[in-house]
């Protein structure tokens, strides 16, 4: 996971301790993060907190309202994007032979195909990509089609919906 939290708090911190020279002991915590336990392990994720209420009428009429409290878990970073489970989106660009098809599969769903991705607006279709999918270039792999596969998208006219439908390996990262 990112750092944004210890870095924000620093700087908090620092600007905290500027505007209040004379105090002592100055501290500053970002709040909307929780504890999370899994295996052997201890992180914190950010969470936004909801606000629950609702009329409860009790069996003598009277009304009050209830709170109940929850807190949404995020996904990802609200400061810089980055999933927060460290896990990057496995993003697979595939071509056929010839370079006249390509696929884009992110974990292993088709999300886009066509003669040429974003044909017309290249800039806007990668642009839109990464915003909505929080990657970028670094984490897209790019394969031309085995054999096999690539006889199958010519036969079909397209990709499978799932990456998993073709018989090549086309995931791993390159360094």
């Amino acid at each position: 996971m990112c750092d944004c939290r210890k870095v924000l708090e620093a700087k908090l911190l620092e600007k905290f301790k500027e505007q209040y020279p004379d105090g002592e002991q100055h501290s500053v915590s970002l709040e909307g993060y929780a504890f999370v336990f899994g295996g052997n392990t201890i992180s914190s994720k950010p969470v936004m907190p909801i606000r629950q209420t609702y009329l409860h009428t009790y069996k003598n009429g009277n009304k009050k309202e209830k709170k109940i409290p929850c807190s949404l878990s995020l996904s990802y970073c609200p400061h810089c994007g980055e999933k927060v489970d460290g896990k990057a989106a496995e993003v697979v660009m595939l071509t056929t032979k010839d370079g006249d098809w390509e696929g884009l599969f992110i974990n292993g769903k088709l999300i886009s195909e066509g003669h040429q991705l974003g044909e017309g607006s290249k800039e806007t279709f990668w642009l839109d990509i990464g915003s909505k999918y929080r990657i970028s270039a670094k984490d897209l792999l790019v394969h031309e089609l085995c054999d096999s596969d690539d006889d199958f998208v010519a036969d079909g006219g397209n990709f499978p919906e799932y990456l998993s439908d073709l018989a090549g390996e086309y995931v791993g990262h390159i360094d």
